[in-house]
């Protein structure tokens, strides 16, 4: 379906501008998302009904977009442009890392999330949700060796637990 829906260059030499263009703004992963999809330059068909805008137009609803703040893959600046590009849309912030904010659980995202798919509400204008666990956070152990915690059990909450 990528190949299929999405312009891809015929010719080879493209890529290496595309690139060179890319990889200016986002690096590495610049350099592999050009290069993920050369492949499908050489796709033998195209979408029989592909759209292609306009993408500006109203729709029956309106779109929720969600993105966090530091995504290296889909930066929050892209996000913030297609937002505006949208005809009806609103952008939920996710001050968090990593790519997508499925990945990076927020119960505040999450909670957005449902009800606007369940009821269409979204969130207010200029909504913020932060991660539920910073990345790289440290997992303390709990419990003794018996419980799987691997440090001595704590006296004061085993006096209370029995």
């Amino acid at each position: 379906m990528v190949c299929s829906e999405s312009p891809n260059p015929r010719v080879l030499s493209r890529y290496a501008e595309l690139d060179a263009f890319s990889a200016e703004p986002a690096g590495d992963l610049g350099h592999r998302w050009v290069w993920d999809y050369e492949w499908c330059g050489q796709w033998p068909t195209t979408a029989a009904k592909r759209y292609t805008g306009p993408f500006d137009r109203p729709t029956a609803h309106p779109i929720l977009v969600v993105n966090p703040v530091y995504d290296t893959a889909t930066s929050y600046q892209a996000a913030q442009a297609m937002t505006k590009q949208l005809g009806d849309a609103r952008l939920l912030t996710l001050r968090g890392y990593g790519h997508t904010a499925l990945l990076n659980p927020s119960t505040c995202v999450n909670d957005y999330v449902i009800r606007y798919l369940t009821t269409g509400v979204l969130p207010p204008s200029r909504a913020t949700c932060r991660q539920d666990t910073p990345p790289f956070a440290p997992v303390m152990p709990t419990g003794g060796i018996a419980t799987g915690g691997g440090g001595l059990v704590n006296t004061q909450h085993a006096d209370r637990n029995g």
